[in-house]
Protein backbone atom coordinates (compact mmCIF):
# COMPACT_ATOMS: atom_id res chain seq x y z
CA UNK A 1 0.00 0.00 0.00
CA UNK A 2 1.30 3.46 -0.86
CA UNK A 3 2.52 5.35 2.20
CA UNK A 4 0.26 8.33 1.60
CA UNK A 5 -2.96 6.40 1.04
CA UNK A 6 -5.85 7.08 3.43
CA UNK A 7 -5.44 3.64 5.09
CA UNK A 8 -1.73 3.98 5.88
CA UNK A 9 -0.75 4.28 9.54
CA UNK A 10 2.67 5.81 8.97
CA UNK A 11 3.39 8.28 6.20
CA UNK A 12 7.13 8.12 5.54
CA UNK A 13 6.93 11.15 3.25
CA UNK A 14 5.94 13.49 6.07
CA UNK A 15 7.11 11.26 8.94
CA UNK A 16 3.74 11.49 10.66
CA UNK A 17 1.35 8.96 12.14
CA UNK A 18 -2.06 8.87 10.47
CA UNK A 19 -5.35 7.67 11.93
CA UNK A 20 -6.83 4.40 10.70
CA UNK A 21 -10.47 3.73 9.98
CA UNK A 22 -13.55 5.75 10.96
CA UNK A 23 -12.69 6.04 14.65
CA UNK A 24 -9.94 8.52 13.87
CA UNK A 25 -7.23 6.87 15.95
CA UNK A 26 -5.26 3.67 15.97
CA UNK A 27 -5.74 1.16 18.79
CA UNK A 28 -3.64 1.96 21.89
CA UNK A 29 -0.97 -0.71 21.32
CA UNK A 30 -0.42 0.29 17.71
CA UNK A 31 0.60 3.86 18.59
CA UNK A 32 3.76 2.63 20.26
CA UNK A 33 4.53 0.36 17.32
CA UNK A 34 4.04 3.09 14.74
CA UNK A 35 6.14 5.53 16.76
CA UNK A 36 8.89 2.89 16.97
CA UNK A 37 8.69 2.38 13.20
CA UNK A 38 8.95 6.12 12.58
CA UNK A 39 11.89 6.41 14.99
CA UNK A 40 13.69 3.47 13.35
CA UNK A 41 13.06 4.94 9.90
CA UNK A 42 14.54 8.27 10.99
CA UNK A 43 17.60 6.47 12.40
CA UNK A 44 18.06 4.59 9.12
CA UNK A 45 17.69 7.78 7.10
CA UNK A 46 20.36 9.46 9.25
CA UNK A 47 22.66 6.47 8.80
CA UNK A 48 22.06 6.63 5.03
CA UNK A 49 23.10 10.30 4.98
CA UNK A 50 26.26 9.47 6.96
CA UNK A 51 27.16 6.67 4.55
CA UNK A 52 26.52 8.86 1.50
CA UNK A 53 28.81 11.50 2.96
CA UNK A 54 31.54 8.92 3.57
CA UNK A 55 31.13 7.53 0.05
CA UNK A 56 31.50 10.96 -1.53
CA UNK A 57 34.61 11.66 0.57
CA UNK A 58 36.14 8.34 -0.50
CA UNK A 59 35.31 9.07 -4.15
CA UNK A 60 37.09 12.42 -3.88
CA UNK A 61 40.12 10.71 -2.36
CA UNK A 62 40.10 8.12 -5.14
CA UNK A 63 40.05 10.82 -7.83
CA UNK A 64 42.86 12.66 -6.07
CA UNK A 65 44.93 9.48 -5.76
CA UNK A 66 44.46 8.56 -9.42
CA UNK A 67 45.40 12.06 -10.56
CA UNK A 68 48.52 12.22 -8.40
CA UNK A 69 49.64 8.81 -9.66
CA UNK A 70 48.96 9.75 -13.28
CA UNK A 71 50.90 13.00 -12.86
CA UNK A 72 53.78 11.15 -11.18
CA UNK A 73 53.89 8.57 -14.02
CA UNK A 74 53.85 11.35 -16.59
CA UNK A 75 56.74 13.13 -14.92
CA UNK A 76 58.61 9.84 -14.33
CA UNK A 77 59.23 10.94 -10.78
CA UNK A 78 57.41 8.58 -8.42
CA UNK A 79 59.47 9.30 -5.30
CA UNK A 80 58.14 12.87 -4.82
CA UNK A 81 54.41 13.21 -4.13
CA UNK A 82 52.95 15.80 -6.46
CA UNK A 83 50.05 17.60 -4.85
CA UNK A 84 48.70 19.41 -7.92
CA UNK A 85 47.00 16.96 -10.31
CA UNK A 86 45.88 18.01 -13.76
CA UNK A 87 42.51 19.70 -13.90
CA UNK A 88 41.40 17.15 -16.52
CA UNK A 89 41.17 14.62 -13.70
CA UNK A 90 39.30 16.96 -11.35
CA UNK A 91 36.08 17.68 -13.14
CA UNK A 92 33.94 18.02 -10.07
CA UNK A 93 34.36 20.75 -7.49
CA UNK A 94 34.02 18.33 -4.59
CA UNK A 95 37.24 16.55 -5.53
CA UNK A 96 39.05 19.86 -6.00
CA UNK A 97 37.95 21.07 -2.56
CA UNK A 98 39.13 17.78 -1.07
CA UNK A 99 42.47 18.19 -2.81
CA UNK A 100 42.88 21.75 -1.51
CA UNK A 101 42.02 20.52 1.99
CA UNK A 102 44.70 17.80 1.73
CA UNK A 103 47.31 20.33 0.59
CA UNK A 104 46.40 22.83 3.33
CA UNK A 105 46.49 20.06 5.97
CA UNK A 106 49.91 18.94 4.70
CA UNK A 107 51.36 22.47 4.70
CA UNK A 108 49.83 23.76 7.96
CA UNK A 109 52.35 22.11 10.36
CA UNK A 110 55.31 23.15 8.19
CA UNK A 111 57.62 26.06 8.96
CA UNK A 112 56.53 29.15 7.00
CA UNK A 113 60.02 29.61 5.55
CA UNK A 114 60.24 26.05 4.28
CA UNK A 115 60.71 25.63 0.54
CA UNK A 116 57.84 24.09 -1.42
CA UNK A 117 56.80 23.87 -5.05
CA UNK A 118 53.60 25.13 -6.64
CA UNK A 119 52.43 24.19 -10.11
CA UNK A 120 51.23 27.31 -11.95
CA UNK A 121 50.00 26.86 -15.51
CA UNK A 122 52.12 23.76 -16.04
CA UNK A 123 55.27 25.42 -14.63
CA UNK A 124 56.67 24.22 -11.30
CA UNK A 125 57.59 27.28 -9.24
CA UNK A 126 59.74 27.29 -6.11
CA UNK A 127 58.05 29.18 -3.28
CA UNK A 128 57.83 29.14 0.50
CA UNK A 129 54.97 27.70 2.53
CA UNK A 130 54.03 31.24 3.57
CA UNK A 131 53.68 32.23 -0.11
CA UNK A 132 51.71 29.17 -1.20
CA UNK A 133 49.27 28.77 1.71
CA UNK A 134 47.14 31.89 0.92
CA UNK A 135 47.00 30.94 -2.76
CA UNK A 136 45.77 27.41 -1.99
CA UNK A 137 43.19 28.73 0.48
CA UNK A 138 41.90 31.28 -2.03
CA UNK A 139 41.67 28.52 -4.66
CA UNK A 140 39.64 26.46 -2.20
CA UNK A 141 37.31 29.42 -1.55
CA UNK A 142 36.94 30.04 -5.28
CA UNK A 143 35.97 26.43 -5.94
CA UNK A 144 33.40 26.58 -3.13
CA UNK A 145 31.92 29.80 -4.56
CA UNK A 146 31.66 28.28 -8.06
CA UNK A 147 29.95 25.08 -6.91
Amino acid sequence: MHCCSPRARVCVCSMSVKPVGDAGSAPGGDDAVTEAVVKRFQELRGREQTLLSQISELEAQEVEHRCVRARARASRCTSIPLLQPSLDCLRDARAMRALCRVVVDALRPMDATRKCFHLVGGVLCERTVADVMPVIQSNKEGVRDCA
